[in-house]
């Protein structure tokens, strides 16, 4: 349990599909059982939030007041519009519930 705590969970990168499909095999769920729909839906969601997501509140306070980053500081570049968030963000909270259900009747197969 310790190995699969600190390598499989503590190591996972979030909302990537394949994080979701080895996350989803460890407790039994097979990737084929998991709806496309939704890991396109959070393969969008990272995307769309990809640079401004993992760079820091700094640099993104600098582009919106145009200001001039240092030399060799990291560059994001484009910020995702807000309205492109929320839909990114509705299309996967629509479909966790499914996800939800697959988790609960796994866990109550096992119980």
């Amino acid at each position: 349990m310790k190995w699969i705590e600190i390598s499989i969970v503590a190591n996972n990168n979030g909302i990537k599909p394949a994080d979701v499909r080895k996350l989803m095999g460890w407790i039994g769920i097979d990737s084929a059982d998991l709806d496309p729909n939704m890991l396109d839906a959070l393969k969008r969601l990272g995307t769309e939030r990809g640079d401004a997501a993992h760079l820091s509140r700094r640099e993104i306070w600098r582009r919106y007041n145009r200001k001039v980053a240092p030399a060799g500081a990291p560059k994001i570049r484009r910020l995702p519009s807000p309205s492109d968030e929320v839909a990114a963000v509705d299309a996967v909270l629509k479909l966790l519930p499914q996800l939800d259900r697959l988790v609960q009747a796994r866990l109550r197969s096992t119980a």
